[in-house]
């Protein structure tokens, strides 16, 4: 697959998904919209928050707002395990793994405290850590080739520190908090994109290396990214039907939790193949002879410090 496939096809569907989450939420989506009467309020009371999803409120528990956006929200927390588990050995002392891992298990934790409460600070809590994820993750993949990048892992940090505080201490309907929401929105849209234009990229350019360890690292790129390109899209799409066919969702039978299971399922196993592509080219290009273990959904081979699992 060419780069500019999954690049174009993000980019147009970016178009609506942006569009919907911050330069025009349908009225269904917001927290104040006429579903939320007081006699539905639990133990969190009115919700603030910016969305209140489809599913409804309090249907399970009075402590619960959304009970299935909340429980699978913890998903996100599994590819963190898992990465930290069967890629600790091949990570060696780079920081910027862990800071992406953390910040995987961070939008878990986040995520599910949004879904229980609906409550405006908790819906920060989720956000910012998806942008702290995209941010670290391409901060990797632009100097996938190996250089350190001083410059931009301070940048980064002073972006990430910069709308943390601009969000944190300016108040909700304030221009300045609305600006803040805005360079956040479009941050992480173009580092998402910019994400799987770059991890496509990795094949390729393993191959060019012409060493016979990167040749075989290269098809296992392939396939990871297009597992994780697959389940994103199919997640994004999720998201979108959820939004925008709200009310024909729940004329069916049963309403079918496109945002928990469609969502937060597949965009939480998507998330570990990416992260396998960034360790695999890192370990590839230190002359390393690594390969997926597709059973344990590890890695095998030796590391870049000569030794072998």
């Amino acid at each position: 697959m060419k780069p500019w496939v999954p690049a174009l096809a993000l980019s147009l569907i970016s178009c609506l998904t942006t569009t919907l989450y911050f330069f025009s939420t349908p009225d269904t989506l917001k927290a104040t919209s006429a579903q939320n009467s007081a006699s539905s309020w639990g133990y969190w009371g009115p919700p603030n928050a910016d969305f209140n999803w489809c599913e409804p409120d309090y249907i399970d528990s009075p402590y619960v707002a959304e009970t299935w956006n909340s429980l699978t929200s913890l998903l996100y927390i599994v590819p963190a395990f898992l990465g930290l588990i069967n890629a600790r050995a091949y990570l060696g002392g780079e920081k910027r793994f862990y800071v992406l891992l953390g910040s995987i298990a961070l939008v878990g934790f986040g995520s599910t405290a949004f879904h229980a409460t609906l409550l405006y600070p908790y819906q920060l809590m989720d956000e910012l850590p998806m942008f702290y994820l995209v941010l670290t993750a391409s901060f990797i993949l632009l100097h996938r080739d190996g250089t350190k990048g001083a410059l931009t892992s301070k940048a980064a940090l002073v972006a990430a520190l910069g709308i943390t505080a601009l969000l944190a201490l300016t108040p909700k309907d304030s221009p300045l908090h609305t600006l803040g929401r805005g360079f956040l929105t479009l941050g992480f849209t173009f580092c998402f994109i910019y994400i799987f234009y770059s991890s496509c990229a990795v094949s390729s350019e393993l191959l060019s290396l012409g060493t016979p360890g990167a040749r075989g690292a290269a098809g296992d790129v392939s396939r990871l990214f297009e597992v994780a390109f697959g389940a994103f899209v199919f997640a994004i799409l999720c998201w979108i039907v959820d939004i925008m066919r709200c009310g024909w969702l729940h004329t069916l039978p049963f309403y079918p939790q496109l945002h928990a299971v469609g969502w937060h399922v597949f965009s939480a196993a998507g998330i570990y193949p990416l992260f396998m592509v960034l360790v695999l080219n890192s370990q590839v290009r230190k002359g390393a002879h690594v390969r997926v273990d597709w059973k344990s959904l590890g890695f095998k081979g030796g590391r870049d410090d000569g030794k072998t699992d």
